[in-house]
This record gives C-alpha cells, sequence and structure tokens, in this order.
C-alpha cells in the first residue's frame, strides 16, 4: 500500500430483518432500540470508562430523508466487477430534489492491495475518494435436504471484512443516467478497472438501469467510547420503497470510526470487536439471514425478487435454531 493511500476508517454494520423489526419503525422505535436494546448491550459487553460510566453517548436524533437509486447494466457488469453506482438525492418539502444529486462509485473488494491501487479521477479536485474498511457478520450458506438455502451466522460470532474505496461527486441533472459512458465521463479511468466486457463500443453505450427507488431514512447522534480518543458513531439506517413509503425494506445498525494517523490502538479495536460480536449474539433474533447486504435489494436485478417479496410479506421466516445456540 502506498503511503499516499491509507485507511481512513471502518465501519461495522449489522443488518436487521424488517419483517421482525416492525417495533422499530421512525423515530420513537429507534429511540426505544437504542434505550432498551443497544444501550444494554454496550454496558454489558465492553468495560466501563475511568469515571465508571458506560461508554455509550448520546441518542438518535431525527432522520435524514434522501432518495436512493442503484444504477447497473442489463448484464449487471457492475456488480460482475465488485462496483456499484449509487445516486442520492436529498429531498425538500417532502419532494425530490433533482437539482443535485451525490454520485457515488464504490469498490468493494477482500483484497486490501487491490482497493489500495485503484485509482479513478485522480486529477479531478471535484471528486472526493475514501477509503475504508466495511465489516460483517461472519456467514456461512447451507443447503437443507430440499434444496433450499440457509445463511448461517458463525458460532462463535465472528466478522468478515471488505475494502471499499468510494469516489464521489455532485452532478447536476434532471434525468437518471443513461448510459455506461456517462460514468466513464464522469469518473475519469474508471473503464481501466472494469472487466473486458465492459470496455470497447459495446460497453460504451450499454445502458444503465435503476432498481427500485427507496426512500432512506439514517438517524444519528449515539455514539460509544471506545477508548484511545476513539469513539463509534452508530447510524440506524431504514429503507422504504418510495413509492410505498410505509413498506420497509432495510433496516441496518452500524458503528463507524475514524482511524487516526498513527493508526488505531488496539484496545479500541479489541472493544470494537467485543461489541460487534456481541450484537450478534444478543441480536440474534433481529438479524437478516437472507441478504448479504442492503445494497443487493436495490440493485435493477433484484426487481423482480422485491415484487415477489411484496406478494409473501405476510410470510414472517423463522428463525434458524443453530443461528441463536
Amino acid at each position: 500500500m502506498t503511503a499516499e493511500i491509507k485507511l481512513t476508517a471502518r465501519e461495522y454494520k449489522l443488518l436487521l430483518d424488517p419483517l421482525r423489526f416492525k417495533e422499530a419503525y421512525g423515530s420513537r422505535g429507534v429511540h426505544v432500540f437504542w434505550e432498551k436494546s443497544l444501550k444494554p448491550i454496550i454496558a454489558d459487553c465492553i468495560d466501563r470508562r475511568r469515571s465508571g460510566k458506560p461508554r455509550f453517548k448520546g441518542e438518535f436524533g431525527r432522520p435524514t430523508e434522501r432518495v436512493i437509486r442503484f444504477f447497473d447494466t442489463d448484464d449487471m457488469v457492475l456488480t460482475r466487477s465488485e462496483w456499484s453506482l449509487r445516486q442520492r438525492t436529498r429531498i425538500v418539502d417532502d419532494t425530490e430534489d433533482h437539482s443535485e444529486h451525490e454520485l457515488t462509485l464504490k469498490l468493494r473488494t477482500p483484497d486490501l492491495f487491490i482497493a489500495a491501487a485503484t485509482v479513478v479521477g485522480a486529477e479531478d479536485k471535484s471528486i472526493t475518494d475514501e477509503f475504508e474498511e466495511d465489516i460483517a457478520p461472519l456467514a456461512v450458506a447451507k443447503f437443507d435436504t430440499s434444496g433450499d438455502e440457509r445463511v448461517i451466522l458463525s458460532s462463535p460470532a465472528s466478522v468478515r471484512c471488505r475494502f471499499a474505496r468510494a469516489f464521489r461527486r455532485k452532478i447536476h441533472a434532471s434525468k437518471p443516467l443513461g448510459r455506461l459512458a456517462e460514468v466513464y465521463r464522469l469518473f475519469h479511468g474508471f473503464d481501466a478497472n472494469l472487466t473486458d466486457s465492459a470496455l470497447g463500443g459495446i460497453g460504451r453505450i450499454a445502458r444503465l438501469l435503476h432498481g427500485q427507488v427507496m426512500l432512506e431514512r439514517v438517524y444519528n447522534g449515539a455514539t460509544v467510547a471506545l477508548g484511545a480518543g476513539i469513539d463509534g458513531r452508530f447510524t440506524f439506517t431504514e429503507w422504504y420503497l418510495r413509492r410505498t413509503p410505509r413498506v420497509q425494506r432495510v433496516a441496518e445498525i452500524s458503528f463507524k470510526l475514524a482511524i487516526p494517523e498513527g493508526g488505531l490502538a488496539r484496545s479500541a479495536a479489541q472493544r470494537a470487536l467485543m461489541l460487534f460480536t456481541s450484537l450478534q449474539d444478543d441480536l440474534c433474533d433481529l438479524v437478516d439471514l437472507d441478504n448479504d447486504s442492503k445494497t443487493a435489494l436495490a440493485l435493477p436485478a433484484r426487481t423482480r425478487l422485491i415484487h415477489h417479496m411484496e406478494r409473501d410479506s405476510h410470510a414472517r421466516p423463522e428463525a434458524s435454531a443453530r443461528l441463536c445456540q
């Protein structure tokens, strides 16, 4: 890894099953989740501060609302190359503000050196470059006797790490992105990071499609003191279908910590790991076992599946007994 490219943050993410998490909808539900679930877990799983106080601080405030779209080509060349393309649009007076959008091109890979060596828009000052580590539960997929797939979290709880390189810029456009060539123009050098199937004339004129449009509500303000001056900043994220805003598709709890210039102290890293594995154990009945990440739920390829889920939304999946052992 070059001296100029350094990990700036770690984010620990735990997807929750919306069908099991109905009590947490809205500001009131998120507040109750913090008070009744997260604060007791923090108090029980990690030591107290020198003052004797528990390490939780603050509370979740009112949400920030945005509209989310994820784009890919018909043959999912971005997804197959471990990239995602997300457009976020703010909401003003309950209306989507089409005058400005935040466009994020993100690589997620298990290989640290691939992420570190990835370059997009190096000379473009309108593009910000973030290099972070995404941490999720370690899980394995198993098939039962009927051939149905089940995802089982590891026991004891552990983690899976991927490295995320995110390139962001603002765009001013009233229409959604139409072609892959537009992404190449906005993020110079990006085409060199795709597979051969995305290159050349055919790749450049490939149409971009977006999946289900999501309404995102993000709650911030609650933190955990991990020691050595490091705070883990919690985020509770909800995604709803934009056209049916009462149908929740995503509930995610995460906490993020900045990595200081001199590196992350062992004590802070150890507390963060203990907290994350404890969240997996103590929230086991709420964990989403069907989805690897919230991004996958909004990709174009998931549109038919989401329609199917709408028809079957009354069905409540049974918890895996092995998960909670």
